[in-house]
């Protein structure tokens, strides 16, 4: 704060009475002690000065500052979701889980400790439809759970009706849902009550919560006997099937990206390869419909900067060596040349294929030439003087406050003006 910033003119001049009651007012610090913090905060003023006076920008560093701030891609982006592989693809033999669990003792030993499965909890698997709020539309659905239903009394396995028809997420597992206890969340208690006088590989009627329309299958009771046995065959199971169907992904991904490589068009490759590839490895009833909401699909991205993120769900860089998705489109010479890598996402992987991308040009930043390179070097300069502070932080410790400069009562607030110019114009024996 400097003298500017204080009141101190009376009847049209500069009056120090007025400028030493403002001073302490307004600081808690005398006049004196005042001058001396002016004087060593300009002495710093003239050093931050200095070492931001030695930053220089050339016209190529401006420009590729521009550049990275004007330059616009678009991409294709086909996203493929480890949860699609694992609901209709993936469903572990013995001896896969046999395999995973001898090379993952580690991983299965984390996993136990979680689990918390009470003696009398029933294990079941489900098929879960949404709850449809028109008649017509609810009257279908329920019939459509009762041909299900008709047949597992028949004996027909659960696990690919779920895989094929059920909206739950157990659906990637078959339907198991494991132990149901709170966990499980909205609609466990009326899971809980229709399973209760119930006999493993015995089905409920069609269930109303308010997650859906429900058919529910026992598979088991949790008895001190089995418990563990149980919770080590559900762990097993589904870290079995999730790397499994990782596996799948990212081998699907690679081949996508070989056949793109080959000018065949993206979307139409995707299509091509679900219909025959996943087809002849399904293990759910049925074919999964092009309206699925994990199908593999291809997007095009909206025009993104080399900053920007055309893929929201990618994995956190933090965790990966990977570059960021950005970064990989523009790295991308020709249009409809693809990244030769899946981009692993946090959801499974996707394949990026530059559609096109616009470059800022010489010319254009030729335009904006001076005001950008100002900019940059006032960004830099505060950038290095940062650095300078920290340096000097780090080689000479903490910041210390002076105890003569720190204020211990707050400071009291300025006079009123009739106040100040009653102070100003009192004599010193009268104050």
């Amino acid at each position: 704060m400097g003298i500017r910033g204080l009141s101190v003119e009376r009847k049209g001049g500069f009056d120090f009475t007025a400028y030493k009651n403002q001073v302490k007012r307004t600081t808690g610090r005398s006049a004196k002690q005042f001058k001396e913090l002016q004087l060593k905060e300009l002495t710093a003023a003239r050093m931050r000065g200095l070492i931001r006076s030695q930053v220089q920008v050339s016209e190529d560093e401006a420009y590729l500052s521009f550049a990275r701030s004007r330059d616009r891609a678009t991409a294709r982006v086909a996203t493929l979701r480890t949860a699609f592989f694992q609901q209709f693809l993936v469903d572990p033999s013995a001896d896969e889980q046999a395999t995973w669990k001898a090379e993952h003792a580690d991983e299965l030993k984390a996993a136990l400790e979680l689990q918390k499965w009470d003696v009398g909890c029933p294990v079941v698997s489900e098929i879960r439809l949404d709850l449809i709020a028109e008649a017509d539309d609810l009257k279908a659905a329920k019939k459509r759970l009762n041909k299900y239903r008709r047949s597992l009394r028949f004996k027909k396995p659960i696990g690919p009706l779920a895989r094929s028809y059920s909206l739950a997420s157990s659906a990637s597992l078959g339907g198991l849902v494991g132990c149901v206890n709170d966990s499980y969340g909205v609609g466990n208690k009326e899971i809980l009550e229709a399973v209760k006088d119930l006999k493993p590989g015995q089905t409920t009627d069609i269930l109303e919560t308010q997650r859906g329309l429900h058919l529910v299958q026992l598979q088991a009771v949790v008895t001190e006997e089995n418990r563990a046995k149980l919770i080590e065959e559900f762990l097993v199971f589904r870290l079995t099937a999730e790397a499994l169907a990782k596996d799948k992904a990212r081998q699907f991904a690679e081949a996508l990206i070989q056949k793109a490589k080959e000018d065949a068009p993206l979307l139409e490759t995707l299509n091509n390869m679900i219909a025959t590839e996943i087809k002849s490895e399904l293990v759910a009833s049925i074919a999964p419909e092009e309206t699925h909401p994990l199908r593999p699909l291809v997007d095009i991205t909206s025009p993104f900067g080399i900053e920007g993120n055309p893929v929201p769900s990618v994995r956190s860089m933090i965790d990966s060596v990977q570059k960021a998705p950005a970064v990989l489109v523009f790295d991308l010479a020709e249009a409809n040349d693809v990244h030769p890598e899946p981009v692993e996402l946090t959801t499974g992987f996707a394949v990026l294929q530059l559609k096109e991308k616009e470059l800022t040009s010489r010319e254009t930043f030729a335009k904006d030439r001076d005001e950008t390179m100002t900019r940059l070097r006032m960004r830099k300069a505060e950038q290095v003087l940062s650095m300078r502070i920290a340096t000097l932080l780090e080689q000479n410790g903490p910041l210390q406050m002076n105890p003569k400069y720190v204020q211990l009562t707050p400071a009291k607030p300025a006079n009123t003006d009739a106040e100040q110019s009653e102070a100003s114009d009192s004599s010193p024996a009268e104050k």
